[in-house]
């Protein structure tokens, strides 16, 4: 074999190792993109989360239609319900209702449950698929709130976390996978918009949150608050 036939070989060698070589590296690389972009979705989340625990409230609310809101909010978690199989339901009101607050604020309402809703789904595997039901009632007779609704079929609430759910820095996740604030600050917004919170486990077993926010007027957009009556917050241990 000639020494030319020989270095031939060698660079034919040489070529299919850095093939190889290469095809490792991509993926490696493709692992690590991935890797990398969980780790930024995941500070960008907490980031906000504490950007939001830190927040100033406007001193001076404004009309805002919820419908509206959660529409604008809804496709940033189209991914999130498609890689989950979850169906999504929406039930809104047939006549316009405004909410007195922001609409910051209320999004952060919105967000803050439909992505605990999401992480509980999660957890629970079911052979039936999940739901995800958002509702938004108007006022009824002299009612003068707004109810927002939004309810899964994940494991639901037990009794032990109910106690401690909305606790700042409280979560029954794994370390890591947040700062438990979501619910904490949800909270903190609808005492600051003067309305309450409360859960409680569905029908199907999920869990069911359910916010009242005064609705919008011109002299008691601040003032007024919600009154629930015979208002059912017993949780059922599972």
């Amino acid at each position: 074999e000639s020494r030319l036939e020989q270095s031939v070989d060698k660079g034919f060698e040489q070529s299919d190792r850095l093939t190889a070589l290469q095809g490792c590296n991509d993926h490696l690389l493709d692992e690590n993109l991935v890797l990398i972009t969980q780790l930024t979705e995941r500070m960008a989340v907490l980031t906000r989360q504490l950007k939001t625990f830190a927040y100033k409230k406007p001193e001076q609310l404004s009309p805002v239609d919820p419908v509206q809101v959660l529409n604008h909010i809804l496709p940033s978690f189209q991914e999130r319900l498609a890689q989950g199989s979850i169906q999504l339901e929406c039930v809104f009101p047939d006549q316009a209702v405004s909410i007195a607050g922001d609409n910051a604020r209320l999004e952060q309402i919105f967000s803050n449950l439909i992505t605990n809703a999401c992480d509980a789904m999660a957890s629970e595997r079911s052979d039936q698929q999940h739901r995800l039901i958002l509702s938004i009632s108007a006022p009824v007779e002299t009612d003068q709130c707004v109810t927002l609704q939004v309810i899964d079929t994940g494991p639901g609430i037990t009794v032990q976390d109910s106690q401690q759910l909305f606790e700042p820095f409280y979560t029954s996740k794994a370390i890591g996978d947040g700062l438990g604030l979501g619910l904490s600050i949800v909270r903190s917004i609808v005492k600051d918009l003067q309305g309450e919170i409360r859960v409680a486990n569905s029908m199907e077993g999920g869990a069911c949150f359910t916010v009242r926010l005064p609705i919008y007027t011109q002299s008691t957009a601040i003032t007024h608050k919600c009154v629930v009556k015979n208002a059912d917050t017993t949780l059922h241990d599972k």
